[in-house]
């Protein structure tokens, strides 16, 4: 299914040439290279960090929203080749972990590479994208739940892929281990991995419920190929929990 999704491809073989063209430049081509992309404003990226994240130093620009931007008053306008490939790491990993069974979509996010402080900031500005959308899902946190009507469990698929997506973004950030962090920071990394956690424990427990009143009952091709994806879902996590990836924790009944 990934190879279905637009910019697969497209992100996959950018990163691999541009990854290439970094392994053979030395540091006054990549200056020259920083130059070049800093003269177009089409490979602009910007990001809003989450405040308690929100760098301090002057070497960022800031910069008002522009026509087809986000604003927010916390923007910041970032340019160069690292930029490029972490976006484009960043939305190549993304497909990965909502589509494919790999239990390590970021793996290749390690302090070695060239782009990694800025890959760290994106994942961080898609974390909390991701659990501010998630938050305000009742499904997700648990002010509603699933009747077992397709429609519904469809949603409960769609927040499981989401939350799966922000929990493998998570991986590289809480690798290197709280001391990175200030006390503020470590905090709310922490509250994004409980409240991702547990999200997605409910949301996949509502799946198994859909799926056990589908067990008895004569279903339709496409209702069969929507039970098989509520199947490819939780082997997602069974997948996860195996290669060491994930852990389950119990949450107290209410």
């Amino acid at each position: 299914m990934v190879r279905r999704l637009v910019g697969f491809y497209e992100y996959g073989n950018a990163l691999a040439d541009l990854d290439q063209l970094v392994s053979l430049a030395n540091e006054e081509d990549l200056e020259v290279i920083d130059e070049i992309i800093s003269d177009r404003g089409e490979f602009d990226v910007y990001l809003t960090l989450p405040d308690k994240f929100t760098p301090q130093s002057e070497s960022y620009s800031t910069s008002g929203a522009v026509s087809g931007t986000r604003g927010s008053g916390n923007e910041f306008r970032k340019s160069g080749l690292a930029w490029i490939t972490a976006l484009a790491r960043v939305e190549f990993g993304a497909m990965v972990a909502g589509f494919t069974a790999e239990p390590n979509p970021f793996k290749d996010v390690t302090p070695d590479s060239h782009d990694y402080k800025s890959v760290m900031q994106l994942l961080m500005e898609g974390v909390a994208g991701h659990y501010s959308g998630l938050s305000k899902a009742p499904q997700f946190a648990k002010k509603g739940r699933a009747r077992y009507k397709d429609a519904t469990v469809q949603v409960a698929l769609t927040l499981s892929r989401r939350a799966r997506i922000a929990r493998a973004m998570m991986a590289p950030l809480l690798a290197p281990g709280p001391s990175e962090y200030n006390p503020a920071q470590a905090y709310e990394l922490a509250g994004y991995k409980s409240k991702l956690d547990e999200g997605q424990k409910r949301v996949n427990e509502d799946i198994k419920e859909f799926l056990a009143t589908r067990r008895s009952a004569g279903t339709t091709s496409g209702t069969r190929r929507f039970v098989e994806g509520c199947a490819s879902a939780l082997a997602g996590e069974r997948r996860e929990l195996a290669a060491g990836t994930a852990t389950v924790k119990r949450f107290p009944a209410e």
